[in-house]
């Protein structure tokens, strides 16, 4: 309708053109000079438009269509009913409690359930420490968490970081179980596009080595004209950052953490190993997410005690339970097999440990390379107590490196920076690099001569002729052993599979030998090997060989819990690593009792510590019936002031005390305290509530997106322009073009919808036994461009409103749907949900199911209706404001319950951290203060000190008010945005739909015989109807261990029965849970006869005209049980 005079302009009138990009319901409207202004939102977007426009220009280029009396309800129903369904699918994650899961191939635990519904999604600002622990599934709660906040509009640039080995991993997983397409950068896209990647794509993988070393991608990473609305990083414990007295030493990835910290909204790290025995260094992780909440480690150990802990949330294996309770991963034997050195490995054992500790007494005495030099040989002796050949081949390469350090003594090249990394850097690295840097600080000397390095390299060839003679006497000892355990599990005679653990590359290449030659099938991953390659080697694990020999690199991203049998032919130094090789094989969808044999030389300096150590973890372990001992042994040893690495170097030093001896031989007293207080360090326990997971899944399965409803939708759209689409078989589709129109609507090129789908479905039931097969639903490129093109084109017919025959109505009503949405004080978007409101002519409201739009058939040619619906239909007020009192106070509540609890815990640490941190700087400005006046310059750190109180003081004012208007939540006033006028379906000459119409006084006795016979039976039932009417069942009914779904039908004597579109599919969904009872002679004396599981044992007859399912008296008196009520 054109506009004719400005007075039309009103509010709540919905008008069109070319000003914007979509129709815009007006807000408000005034004279600005000789021009007007326009403020109104979008009605497909809500975005707000306000502008100046000409009087003259609007009048001739805008027009009204909608809203000025009301909705006209003279929009094509079919248009309308596929508008308003693409509305509710995009706003299902507000009714369907797991959303994601059913639009995921995935089928989750319920940890999982709980991490992502329970934890993440509540928070408006997700800075979170998921740290559960290994094998728990932490990339199927990260594709989760991603899925939903995808869908809810809340991101859009998404960077996922992970280790190098695990890029591709990630890439195929997202895309396998979740239809999610992400880039990976690498430098050979960075060469070729570019900063211009970053603006060109939505969703990018990158690996944390690649991105923290090059300068180049940091620093476009730092500059990018956008926030990052996700980040997700996997195994986030290798940003690591280390405080040495007022210093604190940043690695290159810790850098690279605070630049992802400074430019995302959204941040998630995961981790299996958060805590590493250092609590400052587990702070210091936190302070990339929260860079205020904890100032001191104490406050850390607080929250966590108090179970106050916003920010981090870690799960135990043994506490991951199934639904039914059956816990998820079964029980582990871990077995300490020592043995004795033969007399030539004594002799080599000594003779190198002696080399080992002389110069490594001397490079402490030195100046420059200390750190470094002492690396080299402690590398050495680690080797030496990994096999023969290890050692041996590590001399040679330290003889030859020494000789070339001789050849170039009188004009030496630079030395480069290769010992300068810590430790605690070396274990961070990938296993490539860490061996790169070890076999090059081979070459480090303590000689200060060339006679002495002459000498030194006399000693070596010694030490490797010593070598040479044991490997010539024939099998180790300690081969010996492996052997033994290979037979003590019989694998040679059986399917068994065996995973052996080594530390190093040369014993690694030993074994392989030995075991081929024993006669059996053998594969290996070493860190030398792409991610492809160690996948291939897992296949080959899985389907070709029996045993495989393993390095660290296969302590992250491969999955082997088809294997219950391990070795650690050596052990690792940092306990945590022996948790994750564990870790491996102990993992979700471990079937057996794990079993795993440590072997160790008991004989030799470190063999005893760390014969000690196991013996005490495992009796700790059994006294306490906790896996978890090996994965805190690092805590439990901090403590006793006793430092794991430490130990171990002093036994090779001899440098142990007995008094260190006696403190680890006392650990297990006291062990219970010490374990609960190491697992408080490590994060705290958190047990799922299953109770509460099955209530969800419950909910989930009564609301959830159903299949048959997201099929239907994108079939009768994807035609409606032209799209072909033909079934070929029970469920499954395929499509033979996709029109160019569609095609289009894809925004992100990554994801560009293709022209043909050889084969999709919409039942990710399918795609279990079909993995040929595409899974099409919500979030997938297709159907997300359909519901895009849809919403562009249709949106305008739900102001206009339709017409719907309501087949078993008896009089004309309306129906409202109205979205109401919360906001908090910074205008973020709390919640918003979709309600459909049933209007009598009596003004009588009721809530319905918004679902039940496909219980209505489209009414193309409306018959004439009674003046009552146009008279109702233009006064949306009643309609508002019962919303508001019966529908949006209920969610308000809440939603304000949800996050009040967290926010007051994060005021309470950030007040508290910020005031310590004044506290110690103003310490600080009175120390400098006191030196001025002793004569000292202390200008330069007075200016300082006192810029630092001035911006703690400004962080926390700042901080505190965030976080007092995130608590400030407000509705906004809900919003019609769709009407449809109810008209009943014309019956009386129709003998086959007799009977259809609705008696109130006749269901009313019928829900009351059902409700008196479930009450009789000791269950507890819930009438549904009233408020949710339309989502498939009357009663929900709970027993002692059942749940039933009923739904009711009451005839005043005996006849047909009729079933919704609704009911008939949750009849199917929900199978043998779902009853039908049926209450006949309800008029005079009440007959009930009640079906279990109607949709495989009746036959209905379906009824196209009405949309119904049709079922005869016969059928119910035979395969219904009369019961006594």
């Amino acid at each position: 309708m054109a506009i004719q005079d400005i007075s039309e302009l009103k509010e709540g009138v919905i008008i069109k053109g070319p000003f914007w990009p979509e129709d815009v319901k007006v807000h408000i409207i005034k004279k600005v000079g000789k021009r007007i202004q326009v403020i109104g939102a979008g009605i497909k977007t809500q975005k707000s438009y306000q502008s100046v426009y000409s009087e003259e220009e609007f009048k001739e280029k805008v027009s009204i269509i909608g809203g000025v009396e009301g909705p006209k309800l003279t929009a094509n129903p079919k248009q309308f009913r596929l508008a308003l369904e693409a509305q509710r699918i995009r706003m299902s994650y507000e009714f369907d409690p797991l959303f994601a899961v059913g639009v995921s191939k995935i089928d989750p635990l319920p940890h999982q359930i709980e991490a992502v519904y329970d934890y993440l999604l509540k928070k408006p600002r997700i800075r979170f420490l998921l740290a559960d622990d290994p094998g728990a599934g932490k990339t199927i709660m990260a594709g989760l968490l991603l899925k939903e906040l995808k869908y809810r509009k809340a991101i859009e640039k998404i960077l996922i970081v992970a280790p190098p080995a695990l890029v591709s991993q990630w890439k195929r997983e997202l895309s396998e179980k979740f239809g999610e397409t992400f880039m990976p950068i690498d430098r050979s896209i960075v060469n070729t596009m570019g900063s211009a990647v970053w603006e060109q794509y939505n969703q990018f993988l990158v690996s944390i080595d690649f991105a923290s070393r090059s300068q180049d991608v940091l620093e476009q990473l730092k500059n990018l004209n956008f926030t990052w609305d996700l980040v997700i990083v996997d195994e986030a414990h290798k940003l690591s950052a280390y405080k040495y007295g007022d210093k604190t030493d940043e690695s290159l990835r810790y850098k690279f953490g605070k630049v992802l910290s400074e430019t995302s909204e959204h941040l998630l790290f995961l981790t299996a190993t958060p805590h590493k025995g250092d609590p400052e260094n587990f702070r210091l992780l936190l302070n990339l997410l929260e860079k205020d909440l904890y100032a001191n480690t104490e406050l850390i150990s607080e929250a966590i005690r108090n179970k106050e802990n916003p920010i981090m949330l870690r799960r135990l294996k043994e506490d991951m339970r199934y639904e039914d309770g059956r816990p998820i991963f079964p029980p582990r034997k871990v077995t300490t097999i020592p043995y004795k050195l033969s007399a030539s490995e004594k002799m080599l054992y000594e003779a190198v440990t002696q080399y080992v500790r002389e110069n490594f007494e001397k490079a402490e005495r030195m100046a420059n390379q200390r750190v470094a030099i002492a690396l080299a040989l402690i590398v050495l002796q680690r080797r030496l107590a990994s096999s023969v050949r290890a050692v041996r081949k590590s001399l040679e390469r330290r003889a030859r490196r020494l000789s070339e350090r001789l050849s170039f003594w009188d004009n030496p090249p630079k030395e480069s920076e290769e010992a300068a990394f810590s430790e605690e850097e070396l274990e961070d690295m990938e296993e490539s690099d860490r061996w790169e840097v070890e076999n090059k600080v081979m070459g480090l000397t303590t000689a200060r001569s060339k006679e002495e390095l002459k000498e030194e390299i006399r000693e070596v060839e010694r030490l490797v002729e010593l070598a040479k003679n044991v490997e010539r006497e024939g099998q180790e000892r300690k081969l010996n052993e492996l052997r033994r355990c290979i037979d003590i599990e019989e694998i040679r005679n059986s399917d068994e599979k065996l995973l052996i653990f080594t530390e190093h590359k040369d014993t690694l290449d030993y074994l392989m030998e030995k075991v081929q030659q024993w006669g059996f099938s053998v594969t290996h991953i070493d860190g030398s090997m792409s991610m492809d390659e160690r996948k291939q080697a897992e296949d080959d694990f899985k389907n070709k060989c029996q045993i495989m020999i393993a390095t660290e690199a296969a302590g992250e991203g491969i999955n082997l819990q088809f294997c219950k049998l391990m070795v650690n032919y050596d052990i690792p130094w940092n306990p945590t690593r022996l948790e994750q090789r564990m870790g491996r094989i102990h993992r979700y969808g471990q079937r057996y009792e794990v079993h795993i044999y440590n072997l160790i030389a008991e004989d030799t300096r470190e063999g005893e510590v760390l014969k000690r150590i196991l013996e005490k973890l495992e009796l700790m372990r059994e006294h306490l019936g906790k896996d978890r001992v090996y994965d805190v042994i690092s805590e439990i040893f901090d403590e006793e002031g006793i430092k794991f690495e430490d130990v171990m170097k002093k036994a090779i030093l001899n440098r142990i005390t007995q008094e260190e001896f006696e403190k680890i031989d006392k650990i297990e007293l006291n062990a219970k305290e010490k374990l609960a207080k190491a697992s408080e360090e490590a994060l705290a326990t958190r047990f799922v509530d299953l109770d509460k997971f099955k209530e969800k899944k419950e909910l989930a399965e009564e609301y959830r997106l159903i299949p048959e409803y997201i099929e239907q939708f994108f079939i009768e759209g994807f035609r409606y322009f032209d799209g072909k689409i033909q079934k070929i078989k029970e469920d499954v589709y395929r499509i033979e073009e996709v029109p160019v129109i569609i095609r289009k609507k894809s925004k992100d090129p990554v994801t560009q919808n293709k022209r043909y789908y050889s084969q999709i479905c919409f039942n990710k039931s399918i795609i279990k036994e079909d993995h040929s097969t595409e899974f099409l639903a919500p979030g997938h490129p297709l159907f997300e461009a359909l519901t895009d093109l849809i919403l562009e084109k249709f949106s305008s017919t739900l102001s206009e409103g339709a017409i719907f025959f309501d087949p078993e109505a008896t009089d004309e009503a309306m129906l409202w749907f109205v979205k109401g949405e919360i906001r908090d004080g910074k205008g973020n978007k709390m919640g918003e949900k979709l309600f459909a409101i049933h209007q009598k002519r009596n003004g009588e409201l009721t809530r319905k199911g918004p679902f039940i739009i496909w219980d209505l058939k489209p009414c193309s040619n409306p018959p004439k209706f009674r003046s009552f619906i146009e008279e109702i239909s233009k006064d949306e007020e009643p309609i508002i404001n019962w919303s508001v009192n019966e529908l949006m106070d209920p969610y308000f509540k809440e939603i304000r319950e949800q996050i009040f609890k967290d926010l007051d815990i994060k005021h309470k640490y950030l007040r508290r951290s910020l005031n310590y941190l004044l506290a110690e700087a103003m310490k600080k400005e009175q120390e400098y203060i006191e030196k001025q006046k002793r004569g000292k310059d202390m200008k330069l750190q007075l200016l300082n000190v006192r810029r630092k109180i001035e911006d703690y003081k400004h962080r926390k004012n700042t901080l505190l008010d965030e976080i007092e208007k995130e608590k400030n939540l407000s509705m906004g006033l809900p919003e019609v945005i769709a009407v449809i006028g109810l008209v009943p379906y014309p019956t009386e000459d129709d003998k086959e739909l007799s009977g259809m119409k609705r008696d109130n006084e006749i269901e009313k006795i019928a829900m009351e015989v059902a409700m008196k016979y479930e009450i009789k039976n000791k269950r507890d039932p819930v009438d549904v109807s009233k408020d949710n009417d339309g989502c498939g069942f009357d009663i929900k009914s709970k027993g002692i261990d059942e749940i039933r779904y009923i739904e009711v039908k009451g005839r005043a004597k005996e006849g047909i029965i009729f079933l919704t579109p609704n009911e008939w599919i949750k009849a199917k969904r929900l199978g043998e849970k779902y009853w039908l009872y049926v209450v006949s002679h309800c008029a005079t004396n009440p007959v009930l006869r009640i079906i279990q599981n109607p949709a495989e044992n009746l036959k209905p007859d379906k009824i196209e005209k009405v949309i119904r399912f049709s079922v005869d008296s016969k059928q119910i008196k035979t395969k219904g049980e009369e019961v006594k009520v």
